[in-house]
């Protein structure tokens, strides 16, 4: 509910993105690392202090991800209580879970375009040189 607007200095990871989402919602400031000054900080710190639509965009970015229809800890019980009704959630695991990695992560397809691939390229191959043979090597012996 508090709404404060932030500065962001992304370091690694998914910080460069959300600090650009927070930059373009305007509910706050980003700062390059590298760029790091006083100066710099004084004036981002200035610009959302001082200036009210980073508070109130954030109040209403605030309002808008508090607006649900029951509350993290209403959810948290049912969850549980779920789980402890039925033995367990294993009906809720995900069929990849059982996926060996190959077929997790894909390899066996990208194995298969691999190969079909190669064997249209030499197919390919094979049939230009036996066209390219045909047709000079006949005009040698003429």
């Amino acid at each position: 509910n508090a709404g404060v607007p932030v500065i962001c200095i992304p370091f690694l990871g998914d910080q460069p993105m959300n600090a650009k989402f927070y930059e373009a919602r305007e509910v706050g400031v980003r700062l390059n690392f590298n760029d790091l000054s006083e100066e710099t900080i004084y004036t981002a710190l200035t610009t959302v202090l001082n200036t009210t639509k980073y508070k109130d965009n954030m109040v209403r970015l605030s309002r808008i991800y508090r607006d649900q229809p029951t509350s993290p800890a209403d959810r948290l019980v049912f969850w549980v209580e779920y789980v402890l009704r039925h033995g367990g959630a294993h009906h809720l695991r995900p069929a990849s879970a059982l996926l060996p990695w190959y077929q997790l992560y894909l390899i066996d397809i990208l194995a298969l375009i691999l190969t079909t691939a190669s064997v249209c390229i030499l197919i390919t191959y094979f049939l230009i040189r036996k066209i390219y043979r045909l047709i000079f090597v006949r005009k040698r012996f003429d």
